[in-house]
């Protein structure tokens, strides 16, 4: 399980496995070749599961 705070918006996309990415609003279930937008109220964001997933964020 990994965390990650956001300072901005972001976009969690899933390249291989799948994953649980919860923040302090909503959780969603990503698999490979999938995406979801994210915003900044969810604050610390929660990884958890097997396989490859990028966060792309604003500086």
């Amino acid at each position: 399980m990994r965390q990650f705070t956001l300072t901005g918006p972001a976009i969690a996309i899933c390249t291989a496995g799948g994953f649980l990415v919860a923040g302090a609003g909503s959780s969603v279930a990503l698999k490979r070749g999938e995406s979801v937008y994210i915003t900044p109220d969810e604050g610390t964001l929660t990884f958890a599961g097997a396989g490859e997933v990028f966060l792309a964020t604003i500086p």
